[in-house]
């Protein structure tokens, strides 16, 4: 089964150029059905990206638009979850 998520092609080179990134790209679809799904979140545009993050506009099963932030989890990122929740 083929994934309605598309990762950016400039998102996938980013990651296939550092030395840990093609595995985690690879999944990236899988991971990013998987949370939508056990989020009950609904895809509501195309995605956008940064370096390292993809991001998906979506509406929550109240109806509410929220994003859902994909990234691998570094020693720089790990603490992104708090700051995230903090600047609202």
């Amino acid at each position: 089964m083929s994934s309605a998520v598309v990762v950016p092609a400039a998102l996938a080179a980013t990651h296939r150029a550092s030395s840990c990134g093609s595995a985690w790209i690879d999944g990236l679809p899988a991971l990013a059905e998987q949370r939508l799904a056990a989020w009950r979140l609904r895809p509501d545009g195309a995605a956008w990206h940064g370096m390292v993050a993809l991001a998906l506009p979506v509406v929550r099963a109240d109806g509410s638009a929220a994003v859902l932030k994909l990234q691998p989890v570094t020693e720089d990122t790990a603490g992104e979850p708090v700051g995230l929740r903090a600047w609202g």
